[in-house]
């Protein structure tokens, strides 16, 4: 009997592990069909682990439930009703709910299976420094994306600051199509397995030095503030110390690539594309109608056409009342989950530079922060070693 408990959760392990692995690769976009397969891939492997585990909902979690779906579907009425709806955002919602469902009702299997993450950090990593050292030792930039979609990742196409006063860096992203979307997925996924103390602390290293020579500047702010809410209950002075002492080596090697290239970046922000787009989010949005400020245009009525980041989609599309209720909404949540203190800041801190609501990503890191960052969980006990 113990046996068959043991391989169904290898099992359970092992297809949860294909779920994140899949989720993470969204970059992978083919335009002639409009669709990312990986998270709608993942999103079918949820399910499938919902219907075979046969979870019961309690009543709390089905309310939950429930009024997601309510809200999703008067967020859509806008986008069905305007001229050029964008159906995948619309489809879209539908996949968040089962995510959402599946994650919080699978939340003890899962939160058992969180290990599996170590080995995810590890794949990413390995390309990640495949580019690297491709480039540094052979001058080789490897493209992970265009053969495969057609598009061309940021590592291929960066001559504008390459050409800029000799401060070129070269910038990994892994099988990501930029480094910014690298740094996202990382620093998430990491948030989520520190939380649920399986994390592996050589490869929680390997990760952060990997999203620090990324060079992406929401990167480089995440991991601040990783490494601060992850320490600072338990800072010491030889802690400080040694951290200053790296950091202070690790500069002082690299120190006419690192910090003539920041120095550019943060004294240009206004050529920056990135930077621009999101400050332009927030001028744009002022300036739609009222009608469209307060009620917003609905999720698939891309009215704006710039991408958009967590906070300014929902502004956007559920308007300023809308975005009121949703966060009433996140925080009735948040209250029954005994969601902790830091993982509340983090997520504040992320979304001024994470993907738009719609986003499948979104609801998967939503859902997981919910089932692992219980402060009753983990308050006062010590953090488990788990080798990968």
């Amino acid at each position: 009997m113990m046996n068959r408990v043991n391989v169904a959760d290898k099992k359970f392990k092992l297809f949860f592990f294909f779920a994140c692995l899949f989720f993470t690769l969204r970059s992978y976009y083919f335009y002639s069909i409009s669709l990312a397969p990986g998270p709608v891939i993942a999103s079918a492997i949820l399910l499938f682990l919902f219907l075979i585990c046969n979870p019961v909902l309690t009543k709390a979690e089905f309310r939950f439930v429930s009024i997601l779906v309510l809200i999703f579907a008067l967020s859509s009425l806008g986008a069905l009703v305007s001229d050029k709806p964008y159906i995948n955002s619309i489809i879209g919602l539908v996949i968040n709910v089962i995510i959402f469902l599946s994650i919080i009702s699978l939340k003890d299997k899962i939160k058992s299976s969180l290990n599996v993450l170590n080995y995810l950090f590890l794949i990413h990593a390995l390309f990640f420094l495949i580019q690297l050292l491709a480039y540094y030792l052979f001058n080789e930039k490897i493209d992970f994306l265009q053969p495969i979609t057609g598009e061309v990742q940021r590592v291929s196409g960066f001559e504008r600051i390459e050409d800029h006063g000799g401060v070129a860096v070269f910038r990994p992203s892994g099988l990501f199509s930029e480094p910014s979307s690298y740094c996202a997925f990382m620093i998430t996924l990491l948030w989520i397995s520190k939380k649920s103390s399986f994390l592996n602390s050589k490869i929680e290293a390997l990760v952060l030095f990997t999203i620090f020579i990324s060079f992406s500047i929401s990167g480089i702010v995440f991991s601040i503030c990783y490494i601060f809410l992850t320490n600072v209950n338990n800072l010491t002075f030889k802690k400080v110390l040694s951290i200053i002492i790296m950091s202070s080596i690790f500069l002082f090697m690299m120190q006419d690539q690192i910090i003539s290239y920041y120095n550019y970046r943060i004294l240009n922000l206004d050529s920056d594309n990135s930077t621009g787009e999101r400050m332009l989010m927030f001028t744009i949005f002022y300036d739609l109608d009222l009608i469209y400020q307060l009620f917003g245009s609905g999720v698939g009525n891309d009215i704006i056409d710039i991408p958009l980041t967590t906070i300014p989609s929902l502004l956007v599309y559920l308007g300023i009342i809308g975005t009121l209720i949703f966060i009433i909404y996140i925080s009735i949540l948040f209250i029954h989950y005994k969601v902790s203190i830091d993982s509340t800041i983090f997520l504040i801190v992320i979304s001024f530079n994470f993907y738009k609501i719609s986003n499948p990503y979104v609801w998967f890191i939503l859902a997981m922060l919910l089932i692992v960052s219980n402060k009753d969980d983990y308050l006062g006990s010590d953090e488990k070693k788990y080798n990968a």
